[in-house]
């Protein structure tokens, strides 16, 4: 194995030269030199001792990254992802800089000393600091210091901190603002000065804000950890009056998820929810996770340059950094300024095809045999373009890649060909077509005394209802035998509303079809998509079925 003493011999320099060019204190050394030297190096693998290095210099170039907290009950702090992403950063930056990393969780200042000196470090990042006894003894080791989230008020010490009061008013608001008024703070336990107070108090802003009294009752703490947050999950599951959480970690809020699950609840209908860090498993949870966004990774490489600046002597122009946050909107937490909207309508009006049922099939069936009989093609994928449109709206897009053109004539007989043998499939129809749940629900929805209307394009809705037996539920219906315009234009609906003598702001529409929720925004109506257009953003509200719009209203 190649020394030192052989590269020095070769290049005709002394040990001492070598080592210089090592351990990058090149800067009295010619650039030729330096260049020959590393080619010895590098066609050599010379790999520097640790023990020896360490030995000469008295020091290890190992930077610590020591956490001053280990949770009783799973014995680690790496199952957490921010933590995983933070130290990411400290990794890819210390081998970038010639530095190695040690990580370690440490309870006590006595097992600080005993690691530094065993070690002989060259430099700590401690998170989670406050001015005790473990952070009086890390000063007193005489070393390059760099705290990450503590608020300990030492201007000469390098710092990194986050905007957690911030975080924490913005993901409170974001609750306050969507109708949560009952709102739990979840986190591990709270210390004075802390993360995790700051986050509270941000928390406290927010409510006081909004006029909403601080409950002391609402703060849950526990460790964090999935295992611990399902607990927690469990636990809120119990407390119905809790509509809204913050949770002041991701990886808390995942597990709260998880537990809100084994309830049987439903997140965001039964409970929503906003977290804290914004790491992967954000977009791993079901619903997708909204959350307040930190850089971790930058923290990391932030820190790492702070210890080596001070490594080396360098100056640093701030030695306080607080980073910034912002809040990331996913799909965990439900909006109840909605629900308050929906429960002040008087009316809702239905369309009626992929709604209330489905007759996709027979429609399909009648488009194709219209297409076979034409040698046009026609496939599932063309059948859902005519959703929500009018019959002479849909025969232009089946003849789209017709050969020739077609007379006005041609094309009014077609369509009456197509509704022939539409009405000819319906005839099967029976009220077994429509679900039970479908029936409870405008049962339900007509106890409470709302006026129910039908606002479909076919000409052949009352022929539907009747078959079905869906006619005695409706007060109106709307269709294409009383409208000269199909959706997107709200001629439908508009008429459906005039039926019933309300206003459309004082009615709402369900619909399928992206069409339909155009046309119920356009005529002032609230829109609520299902189906295909639940996931529709321009929807007012988005349900997965009929069976929820009861608890809405």
């Amino acid at each position: 194995m190649v020394t030192l003493k052989d590269i020095a011999a070769e290049a005709g320099v002394s040990i001492t030269t070598v080592s210089n060019v090592v351990h990058k204190r090149s800067n009295r050394v010619s650039p030729e030199m330096v260049e020959k030297i590393w080619a010895i190096i590098e066609r050599e693998h010379y790999v520097p001792s640790m023990t020896a290095r360490t030995l000469a210099n008295d020091d290890s170039s190992i930077i610590g990254m020591i956490t001053h907290l280990t949770p009783l009950n799973t014995g680690s702090t790496m199952s957490d992802p921010f933590l995983g992403t933070f130290v990411e950063g400290i990794e890819s930056r210390t081998r970038e800089e010639g530095y190695f990393l040690m990580i370690r969780s440490v309870e006590d200042a006595r097992a600080l000393e005993s690691l530094s000196r065993s070690w002989r470090l060259s430099g700590l990042i401690l998170t989670g600091m406050f001015r005790d006894e473990f952070f009086l003894s890390a000063q007193k080791l005489g070393i390059p210091i760099v705290l990450i989230d503590s608020y300990v008020d030492q201007p000469e010490l390098c710092s990194i901190g986050l905007e957690d009061e911030k975080g924490g008013y913005l993901a409170t608001r974001h609750l306050l603002e969507n109708g949560h008024r009952v709102i739990a703070f979840a986190s591990p336990s709270i210390r004075s000065g802390g993360v995790v107070d700051k986050r509270l108090q941000g928390y406290r802003r927010a409510l006081a804000e909004f006029g909403v009294a601080f409950d002391p009752s609402l703060v849950f703490t526990q460790e964090i950890s999935v295992e611990e947050g399902r607990r927690l999950g469990r636990r809120l599951g119990e407390k119905p009056e809790i509509t809204g959480i913050f949770a002041s970690a991701d990886i808390l809020a995942a597990g709260i998820m998880a537990g809100l699950r084994e309830k049987g609840l439903d997140i965001p209908r039964d409970k929503s929810i906003v977290g804290f860090d914004d790491n992967y498993l954000c977009r791993l949870t079901h619903p997708t996770l909204t959350t307040i966004h930190q850089d971790a990774e930058q923290k990391g490489v932030l820190a790492t340059d702070m210890i080596v600046a001070q490594l080396r002597n360098q100056p640093i122009e701030n030695r306080s950094i607080i980073l910034p946050v912002s809040l990331v909107e996913r799909d965990s937490v439900r909006n109840l300024n909605e629900q308050k909207r929906i429960e002040l309508k008087k009316g809702i009006i239905f369309d009626l095809d992929g709604v209330l049922l489905s007759t996709d099939d027979k429609h399909y069936e009648a488009w194709k045999s219209i297409a076979d009989d034409l040698g046009i093609p026609f496939d599932r994928q063309i059948n859902n373009r005519l959703r929500g449109v009018s019959r002479m709206q849909s025969l232009e897009i089946v003849l789209e890649q017709a050969s020739r053109p077609f007379s006005r004539e041609e094309k009014e007989a077609l369509a009456e060909r197509k509704n022939e043998r539409y009405r000819a499939l319906l005839q099967s129809l029976t009220p077994a077509a429509v679900s039970p749940e479908v029936r409870e629900t405008l049962a339900l929805l007509k106890a409470r005394g709302k006026k129910l209307a039908i606002g479909s394009s076919s000409k052949n809705t009352k022929l539907i209802l009747r078959l079905t037996g869906l006619d005695g539920f409706f007060d109106a219906i709307s269709d294409g035998t009383n409208i000269t315009r199909s959706k997107p234009d709200p001629e439908v609906f508009l008429k459906a509303a005039d039926f019933l003598a309300l206003k459309p702001e004082d009615c709402c529409v369900i619909e399928d079809a992206v069409a339909g929720i155009d046309a119920a925004n356009a005529g002032g109506f609230l829109s609520i998509g299902i189906g295909d257009a639940a996931s529709y953003d321009k929807a007012a509200i988005s349900i997965r079925s009929l069976v929820e719009l009861p608890e809405l209203v």
